[in-house]
């Protein structure tokens, strides 16, 4: 009996230690940190597949969507929610307004972007 409760505590007492963790993890990737050389911005553009940085050789065929702004710039997207909203979206040469965090192009990115914006909302213009 004895072991039974000593047992059930533990159980108790690691299911809380696990549920604080993951509501960490949960609350950290909803609002993460911005990355140093960000900054907030609102571009308009269409929505677009991002184009590759190396164009010799095999290239994939998937579409990793992207903002084509009013200025010719590209930008890479990233969402802490779904994304399927605006994934839908590429190609059908309506402006969108989109806002959030955007940080500067990498190096190691296989996509020809000007930086890459952490979409906070959108919303389709008239």
């Amino acid at each position: 009996m004895k072991n039974k409760i000593i047992f059930s505590l533990f159980g108790l007492i690691a299911g809380g230690i696990l549920g604080a963790s993951a509501m960490s993890i949960v609350q950290q990737a909803k609002s993460p940190a911005a990355p140093s050389g960000s900054s907030s911005v609102t571009i308009e553009g269409v929505i677009a597949c991002l184009p590759h940085k190396n164009t010799d050789g095999i290239q994939t065929l998937v579409c990793v969507i992207g903002l084509h702004a009013t200025d010719n710039k590209m930008y890479g997207l990233s969402f802490s929610g779904d994304p399927s909203a605006l994934g839908s979206a590429a190609g059908n040469n309506k402006k969108y307004r989109v806002s959030g965090t955007l940080s500067p192009a990498k190096d190691t990115e296989i996509y020809k972007t000007d930086g890459t914006i952490a979409v906070q909302s959108y919303e389709v213009l008239p």
